[in-house]
């Protein structure tokens, strides 16, 4: 009989024996010629990370309070996930990439099992534009706002994801299919540039046309919005300035983000998030394999979350119209920041400090109850140890200040376990 844990792992290796497999494919039938066209995966790589602790608030609070979907959120165990990332050649033209996690979902202790990111990639493109520096992607993807929400689990330093993040992106961070052109050096002023279009709708798209649950942001009942044109799509702008110090030693990193589109709550309704983030990594020029580093990274950001044309009375639409009610053009004002700080002090050791904040800014509701909206703090300081390549141990303390909670602060600490094998090392900064 085969077991669940068993069905999982055939679940997850299928793609490596797919592509095994194809790799053995030769042309040996008789008259064939070869195929010059064949996947040549020049990257595969999977990556296991286990969180254990405890916090002073029970469970279910704690489901509020770590909102990532990855973060350690009970008491105990935490599998935060398995992450299988590949990505290849498939013809001259295009490259592929995709990313699959498994999990297993703290609030139910049931299986989850997702398609994170699979997207092609360009890696020549017609009349020279590769070698201006432009490049596609297209597919599922995740967005690429701001520092954080582009990064995959093995990327991050700190064991849960930044509150204002969850707020703004979801449990799972903002991604969907979608398109996005980038350029290098699009002006002397200039690094990067990235334009994207992505589908409004889905679990992954919280600020905007997502009706996961029935309802939206503040609680506001969602209604269904079907695409009737261009207006109903998200729309992405990134700009990037990097900086070199004359010595080499030091580099910062200038962005600033954009996104438009629907949101949930009828027609009309309209999202706007605006982010601006900075890094700086110090390498000294003598060093032993990277070590010493520092790294402080900072990004705050702003959602303007305007409602649209709810239906109904309050007792089926999105909104209570009139008296005592939320109007069509009320507006929900949502920010936040945080501001991380690394410092590899020695090889394979590193310390770090982390502090957020967000609030709900303004709008018609109370938000004191609402742990999305209330204001919250939080200073995490994380001590890391990287003793190989492919594996990493984090000690990890939340101090979090909430209105939402019943004593308004609560104290969690955690530890976590990582491995990672293939093509990637396990991050230490």
């Amino acid at each position: 009989m085969m077991t669940r844990s068993t069905f999982v792992c055939q679940q997850l290796l299928k793609p490596i024996w797919l592509c095994a497999a194809a790799s053995l494919i030769t042309p040996a039938l008789a008259g064939q010629e070869p195929d010059p066209v064949r996947l040549s995966l020049t990257d595969l790589s999977a990556d296991l990370q286990i969180g254990i602790g405890g916090s002073s608030v029970d469970d279910d609070a704690l489901l509020l309070l770590q909102g990532g979907h990855h973060d350690p959120r009970k008491r105990g165990f935490t599998f935060q996930g398995f992450e299988l990332g590949m990505q290849g050649a498939i013809d001259p033209y295009l490259n592929l990439q995709a990313a699959l996690y498994y999990t297993i979902d703290a609030a139910t202790n049931e299986s989850d099992f997702e398609m994170v990111e699979a997207f092609l990639t360009s890696s020549q493109l017609p009349a020279g534009l590769h070698e201006k520096g432009i490049h596609f992607e297209v597919g599922q993807m995740l967005t690429e706002f701001g520092r954080h929400n582009p990064t995959h689990l093995h990327e991050r330093s700190w064991l849960d994801q930044p509150v204002i993040n969850t707020r703004l992106f979801g449990s799972d961070g903002m991604r969907g299919m979608g398109l996005r052109f980038g350029m290098s050096e699009p002006t002397p002023w200039l690094s990067g540039l990235h334009i994207g279009i992505q589908d409004a709708s889905g679990e992954n798209m919280a600020s905007f046309n997502s009706s996961e649950a029935g309802e939206t942001i503040g609680g506001i009942a969602s209604v269904d919005n079907e695409v009737k044109g261009l207006e109903d799509f998200v729309y992405l702008l990134r700009l990037e300035k990097e900086v070199e110090s004359h010595t080499r030693e030091t580099h910062w990193t200038l962005g600033a983000s954009g996104l438009c589109g629907p949101n949930a709550t009828g027609d009309g309704g309209r999202t706007i998030v605006l982010g601006a983030d900075i890094t700086m990594e110090w390498t000294p020029e003598e060093n032993e394999n990277g070590w010493p580093f520092l790294t402080w990274q900072t990004e705050i950001m702003r959602r303007r979350f305007t409602l649209g044309e709810g239906e109904g009375d309050g007792t089926g639409g999105a909104f209570q119209v009139g008296e005592g009610g939320l109007s069509p053009d009320d507006t929900l004002m949502d920010w936040g920041l945080y501001s991380q700080v690394l410092w590899g002090y020695k090889e394979n050791l590193a310390v770090g400090l982390r502090y957020e904040f967000a609030s709900g800014g303004s709008g018609p509701l109370d938000r004191d109850t609402d742990p999305f909206r209330d204001d919250r703090q939080r200073i995490s300081p994380v001590w890391i140890w990287t003793p190989t390549d492919h594996s990493r141990f984090r000690l990890q303390y939340n101090y979090d200040l909430a209105e939402h909670l019943e004593d308004s602060q609560a104290h969690s600490i955690w530890v976590g376990m990582e491995v990672h094998f293939g093509a990637h090392t396990a991050q230490a900064r």
